[in-house]
């Protein structure tokens, strides 16, 4: 068969267009994402955020906050490239009261019922971190639970004497005591669905 042969492109002078194509970028498009001069949140397609109530600004990424029975405080879990951070948080005003960086803090976070314990996953440091929590909610320095492999979820019994560990690396659930972290039992998880 003969080759067939595309028709003549015409030049850019001989096209006639009725109107003319312009896209014009909305001057959001040449701000960088982030917190504005104004106090709002650009986001990254240029739309402006502005959450209702209190807004905190922290490092990282937040993955898990928990708030305080009766202290006006939340316990934040805060992830990036570089380090993981626990925040203790003031709910009144917003004041960013603690900024711990225990170790790998995962994204796991469990509040004994009366709020005198906070236990946080540690990730690959294979350990619960346990603070105790002052009468003004602020967190002493943390005990470790070991528990090996990758602590991630937390579920704490209602009486607080029981702590459950979802571990991120393994089909296993860990059961610990909260009095002084003994490993009650590994519980093996079906992988299958």
């Amino acid at each position: 068969p003969d080759p067939v042969e595309a028709p003549p492109t015409p030049e850019a002078s001989e096209m006639d267009f009725e109107y003319p194509c312009e896209a014009v970028a909305p001057e959001s498009a040449h701000m960088r994402p982030g917190l504005s001069e104004e106090g709002r949140y650009l986001a990254v397609d240029g739309r402006t955020l502005e959450a209702p109530g209190l807004t905190v600004s922290l490092e990282g990424a937040p993955g898990n906050a928990l708030a305080h029975p009766s202290h006006p405080v939340a316990y934040v879990v805060s992830s990036s490239r570089d380090d993981r951070r626990i925040y203790v948080v003031n709910l009144d005003d917003g004041e960013i009261l603690q900024d711990l960086i225990p170790g790998d803090s995962f994204f796991g976070l469990a509040l004994a019922p009366d709020g005198s314990r906070l236990y946080a996953s540690s990730g690959k440091l294979g350990r619960i971190d346990v603070f105790e929590v002052d009468d003004s909610g602020l967190l002493g320095p943390p005990t470790p639970f070991e528990t090996g492999g990758y602590p991630a979820g937390l579920a704490l019994a209602e009486d607080g004497t029981r702590l459950w560990v979802g571990m991120y690396n393994r089909a296993e659930l860990v059961e610990l005591n909260t009095e002084d972290g003994t490993v009650l039992r590994r519980i093996s998880l079906s992988q299958e669905a």
